[in-house]
């Protein structure tokens, strides 16, 4: 029998050893022996296919609230980053990274940077940790870790800042996998004890980490061919650990701060309750193979997958996935004894996924390709292990590299989609026409800009096809209005309020029909911003309400209005400037001044209140 022969064989084996792969690579020269050549090589790769995402922006979706906008992160506020919830997560080590870059820049490019070198760092551990796994099987260790490197899948844990804990929480979960390997090897317990802190650092870096003891177990089971009950209690440091950081990532989703002890930098919870559990299984068996099928065929990929909506009938496709998924997972767990790699592949790939498939639903998305970061390594470790086993040397590095270009050139291309907000919101869109966060955000975005018939064009075909959402019919109307036709922009609003789900959508409604009834009649602004008003005790609407009763010379009523403004403590110099008038107006001559004077203190440039105070006689 040959050596390949043989090799094959030992695949169906189940010994207590490593299956060895690494005959073929041993009866020739591989360039992959040199670890620092191998290492360039991953990392030139990487780099060409990101080298685009330097000169890319923050998006709008989260990177405001974790960057951009983030005073904790811009004035590098390190006690608050340690203990606060950001975005419904607890995440101490990925905001101080955030805080570091911007430290030395607050221009997306070094944030991106950042989240590239990490990419790289973790394409290399996966290597190591492949390597390991393999007893030395060089091949499949660089085709692993170059295939996790360059897959379009994993483009938007890299180039969107947002996702910096993704990254992040990988580094420290490969190494803590390796120092693991390590512990097995040698039996020092001080590779268990760096696992373990490894562990602890992912866990600071993303919640997700809590499903590495699973992995461990797997480990051991890929080395011992086998699972017992004493895999999992020799675990009980990890998880315990993992327990905690369970609960804590439960708790901060929930809204919570887990009994004080965080702080929350936002209110909210990002649990969606509006699927029932039978749905959910649905979702989760089609995510968990659609997944699979985006890593050989990467096609159609965007960052947000919504739901299907509420008042259609689901997809076919949303029951035929999940029956093909329960019987993948069939296959895998009848593998577990006559074909190792398989077992390991997909359970490697089912323990770092289950968390993330919707069956505890999180957010508004059926999927999200970032989900896959860590999963993907199973799989693409068990169909390269498969392939150098049935493939020659000269023709695994032949296929192998052609995918490998392939990947890098869609890689290239999806960074470009995450190029800014617009670009982003472009590449998603005609995936989901009819979606309330897609259309109205991209629409808002083309109005802002000028691009008024587009953003009406985008509200348009959801409201054609029956798509009713009131927030289509708020940008429609507010598009009317920058082209100033307010008759039918008011049109477009009172449409929209039979649509509203809520007090919130009804008040924004009535609150925009009160700024465009400004410019034709200040009766019925004032009649719906009083509407506004009683749905939300908001300062802006009696700034506003004021103003239009001013307008209306009913300047007791203005004065009540803006009085209560002044009291909650939210006047402006516009505020004092109204405020003047309708005290002059009442006889107030003094408190006129007063106001007048107050306006000029807050702000210099108020020309208005200077020549107020010219017409009272006051230089």
């Amino acid at each position: 029998m040959s050596k390949k022969n043989k090799n094959a064989a030992n695949l169906k084996t189940n010994n207590a050893a490593a299956p060895k792969i690494t005959s073929i690579e041993t009866t020739k020269f591989s360039m992959f022996d040199n670890k620092w050549l191998t290492y360039s090589i991953l990392a030139i790769c990487i780099f060409i296919a990101y080298f685009r995402a330097f000169n890319n922006d923050f998006v709008g979706w989260d990177d405001n609230a974790y960057v951009y906008e983030n005073q904790d992160v811009l004035k590098q506020n390190w006690g608050r980053l340690l203990r606060a919830i950001y975005e419904a997560n607890y995440h101490p080590l990925t905001m101080l990274t955030l805080g570091i870059n911007a430290l030395v820049s607050k221009k997306a490019g070094i944030f991106i940077f950042t989240n590239v070198i990490i990419h790289v760092l973790n394409s290399i551990l996966v290597f190591v940790f492949i390597k390991k796994l393999t007893r030395g099987s060089l091949n499949v260790a660089f085709f692993t870790a170059l295939i996790f490197g360059i897959h379009p899948m994993h483009v938007e844990s890299v180039a969107w800042v947002s996702e910096r804990k993704d990254v992040l929480y990988t580094f420290f979960f490969l190494l803590s996998c390796i120092y693991y390997v390590k512990f097995i090897e040698e039996k020092t317990r001080k590779y268990l004890s760096l696992s373990l802190l490894m562990f602890l650092l992912s866990c600071l870096s993303k919640g997700m980490a809590v499903v590495l003891p699973m992995v461990l177990v797997l480990i051991d089971y890929w080395f011992s061919g086998k699972i017992t009950l004493k895999d999992f209690l020799s675990k009980w440091h990890f998880f315990g650990l993992a327990l905690l950081f369970g609960l804590i990532a439960l708790n901060a989703q929930s809204g919570g701060t887990f009994g004080g002890l965080f702080l929350r930098a936002s209110e909210g919870s990002a649990m969606n309750q509006h699927w029932g559990f039978s749905d959910k299984l649905l979702f989760a068996g089609y995510g968990f193979f659609m997944y699979i099928v985006k890593l050989i065929v990467p096609f159609n990929l965007h960052h947000f997958y919504a739901y299907p909506y509420t008042n259609e009938v689901k997809s076919s496709i949303y029951y035929i996935l999940p029956v093909f998924s329960l019987i993948l997972l069939l296959i895998s767990v009848l593998s577990y004894r006559k074909n190792k790699i398989l077992f390991f592949g997909i359970g490697f790939y089912f323990v770092t996924l289950i968390l993330v498939l919707q069956i505890i639903a999180v957010g508004n998305a059926t999927m999200a390709e970032r989900y896959t970061y860590i999963p993907y390594i199973g799989l693409i470790f068990a169909a390269v292990y498969t392939l150098n086993s049935v493939l020659s040397h000269n023709k695994l590095i032949l296929f192998a590299g052609v995918a490998s270009l392939i990947f890098v050139f869609l890689t290239a291309r999806q960074v470009d989609t995450w190029k800014d907000t617009t670009a982003l919101l472009e590449n998603s869109l005609p995936h989901h026409p009819d979606d309330s966060y897609l259309a109205s955000s991209l629409a808002t975005i083309y109005a802002k800009n000028g691009r008024i018939d587009e953003a009406i064009k985008i509200c348009s075909g959801p409201i054609s096809r029956g798509a009713a959402n009131s927030k289509f019919y708020e940008i429609t109307g507010n598009s009317y209005f920058l082209k100033n036709d307010y008759k039918t922009a008011i049109k477009f609003y009172n449409d929209g309020l039979q649509f509203a789900k809520d007090s919130t959508e009804k008040n924004t409604l009535y609150r925009n029909m009160g700024v465009t009834f400004q410019k034709t009649d200040q009766n019925e602004a004032l009649k719906y911003f009083t509407l506004a008003y009683e749905l939300k005790k908001d300062v802006d609407l009696l700034k506003l309400r004021g103003g239009t009763n001013l307008a209306l010379g009913k300047y007791n009523e203005a004065l009540a209005d803006l009085n209560e403004v002044y009291t909650k403590g939210f006047a402006s110099d516009s505020t004092f400037t109204d405020m003047a008038v309708a005290k002059y107006e009442l006889g107030d001559r003094v408190g006129a001044v007063k106001d007048l004077e107050m306006a000029l203190k807050l702000n210099p440039s108020n020309e208005l209140a200077r020549n107020n105070l010219k017409v009272l006689g006051i230089n």
